[in-house]
């Protein structure tokens, strides 16, 4: 199956699309900060998604800058970066309507949190995500897998972020997978991407059938 590869901008954010032919859906992912687009992890769940025939569109965040005099918004930026590669997609001429799938990693996966109440998600994937207010968790009402690494000061915050999930709804899930305890390799699953990778597989194949409806901190080191 060939697939379409370009480089496009939207309102200054670098985003990066792999369109399959006869794409299913569309993934957008968003890796945390001082991760590239091409970094092993995220290529990794680019190809996961892809062979599922479905659309990629990853946001080029890795040199965003945090918003540290705000530790309630430190992934603003984030947000708002993101907000502009999804928005400019879905109102471009390659935006044929298939329904959405957010992926996010670290403050990549606070961003999707924030936004998924304001576009028609059908599945959520964070990994090691940043934590987000209490408010944005119970406005979330698609599925959420939590995939968190061994790092103790993301594995902690990812176990109660998904506690808190559980208390509004019970369809969320989440993975802990075995990675180097260092806060360098392990919170960007060094030498675990094909596990990831094999979970975000699994999830995916659960969530969609054919007969679906459509549903059209530590801030040390990478975050």
């Amino acid at each position: 199956m060939g697939t379409h590869e370009k480089q496009v901008e939207y309102g200054g954010v670098s985003a990066h699309i792999s369109t399959p032919e006869n794409s299913t859906g569309l993934v957008f992912i968003a890796p945390g900060a001082l991760v590239s687009f091409d970094a092993p992890l995220i290529k990794s769940i680019q190809a996961a998604s892809i062979e599922d025939g479905r659309t990629v569109v990853i946001a080029d965040l890795g040199q965003t800058p945090l918003i540290e005099n705000d530790p309630s918004n430190v992934h603003g930026n984030f947000d708002n970066n993101l907000r502009q590669v999804i928005d400019g997609y879905l109102d471009s001429d390659d935006y044929a309507g298939e329904k959405l799938e957010f992926i996010g990693h670290s403050m990549g996966g606070a961003a999707v949190l924030s936004l998924v109440p304001e576009y028609l998600v059908s599945a959520v994937t964070v990994l090691d995500p940043m934590p987000v207010t209490s408010e944005k968790l119970q406005d979330i009402d698609c599925p959420v897998n939590v995939i968190i690494s061994d790092v103790r000061s993301y594995r902690n915050p990812g176990k109660r972020m998904f506690n808190e999930l559980n208390d509004y709804s019970d369809e969320h899930v989440l993975h802990e997978v075995e990675t180097s305890k260092d806060m360098q390799s392990g919170h960007i699953f060094e030498g675990q991407e094909d596990e990831v990778a094999q979970i975000i597989r699994d999830y995916r194949a659960s969530e969609y059938k054919p007969n679906d409806p459509d549903l059209s901190s530590d801030l040390d080191g990478p975050v």
